[in-house]
């Protein structure tokens, strides 16, 4: 008696080029769904894939670190980007191919995140008008948040933890965090909570005050930023 089985090959595994096993049969139809929709990107990494030393890149979305190596977390596309004196590389995945990323002059949103003697950590939100789909880390170091009386700043004094600032990138940064600065009329705090959990109003470039408790607190206010367009209709508008 003889008993005879037949085997199906995954879709992708049969064709001329030698496979070395089903990862490459997700990473050859991931290229082609990639292809199909115009992207520039080659979706050559499946998770577990070794992409390269940290002592060369900093991981970044789509990858993890082990031991001294980064390797790919999802299926996607490669991208290295300038980052410190090196390079962060990420997988990104098909709807992260646009992803927006800080670069040196963009004014961006951030939010407060610790404050520490020496600088303010944040997490960066949105860059120019976009609004990111996850947040980068950013650092307003002491030298970094006004260009006078440095040396007698207390960084407790121009934020807090919860505060979202306005900023200006002005260095890739080390490995873990983006540089930014506040050393202009322009940059700051622009929204800020009372202990009381009240929206703080402005007093001055270094005063904000609580509505409802009438307690001031210290911050690196923002200066207002007022739109011509809106000064010209409000002075068109007739006196009541």
């Amino acid at each position: 008696m003889f008993f005879f089985f037949f085997f199906q090959a995954e879709d992708g595994i049969r064709d001329a080029q030698e496979s070395r096993g089903l990862g490459d049969v997700y990473k050859r139809q991931y290229q082609r769904r990639v292809r199909g929709v115009g992207a520039s990107l080659m979706a050559d990494a499946i998770p577990g894939q070794r992409l390269g030393n940290t002592s060369e890149f900093h991981g970044g979305r789509g990858t993890h670190t082990q031991n001294t190596w980064v390797y790919a977390s999802v299926v996607g596309a490669i991208r290295t980007v300038p980052f410190g004196e090196g390079s962060m590389i990420e997988v990104l995945r098909e709807n992260d191919a646009g992803t927006v990323l800080p670069a040196v002059g963009d004014l961006v949103l951030c939010k407060i995140v610790r404050v520490t003697q020496r600088h303010a950590q944040a997490a960066i939100m949105c860059v120019g008008e976009t609004v990111l789909k996850e947040s980068f880390n950013g650092m307003i170091r002491v030298e970094d948040i006004r260009l006078a009386e440095v040396d007698r700043l207390d960084v407790y004094n121009c934020f807090r933890p919860g505060d979202v600032v306005r900023a200006q990138v002005i260095s890739l940064g080390d490995r873990r965090s983006y540089y930014l600065t506040t050393a202009k009329n322009e940059l700051g705090v622009v929204f800020a909570q009372s202990e009381a959990g009240v929206c703080m109003v402005p007093m001055s470039w270094e005063e904000m005050v609580c509505p409802h408790t009438k307690v001031k607190e210290a911050r690196k206010v923002a200066k207002v930023l007022v739109d011509e367009a809106d000064v010209i209709h409000s002075e068109d508008q007739p006196e009541l």
